[in-house]
């Protein structure tokens, strides 16, 4: 898909992991209400902390990642790794979520501060990047 006319949002391993946040993110977007998007390695990381967290999860874990991806129509984003080199943030763990936002034409991303560091403004400065990047593809 080469963009939506819905509201798009990138939505990250903090947000995918918590199951009530995960359920109203994609229920709202099932609903219509935005367009949400994610990587295969975004779906690595956080079933990943979910294994490792809550072992006793293991075998539901593959049922779960396959009703999530099914949830939202095209909501895997491809082709964004050539962008990531080129990125340049404060924590570069975090690079592969913005190209992945700009090859998937994000207008935000939604975050979790529960156990994870708070970047303050520096968030916000990326972000400025992709409507940046959004506007020199589009013209």
């Amino acid at each position: 898909m080469a963009g939506s006319a819905r509201y798009t949002a990138i939505l990250d391993a903090n947000v995918l992991y918590p199951n009530l946040l995960r359920d109203l993110l994609l229920s709202l977007a099932a609903a219509g209400l935005y367009h949400a998007r994610w990587t295969s390695e975004i779906n690595d990381e956080w079933t990943r902390n979910l294994i490792a967290n809550r072992p006793d999860l293991t075998s539901k874990v593959p049922l779960l990642l396959e009703l999530v991806n099914q949830a939202v129509p095209d909501c895997l984003v491809e082709n964004y790794a050539s962008l990531i080199e080129s990125l340049v943030l404060p924590d570069p763990g975090d690079r592969h979520v913005l190209a992945a936002a700009i090859a998937g034409h994000a207008d935000a991303r939604p975050r979790s501060r529960h156990g994870h560091q708070d970047h303050g403004s520096r968030d916000c400065d990326h972000w400025v990047g992709i409507a940046t990047e959004r506007e020199k593809r589009t013209g």
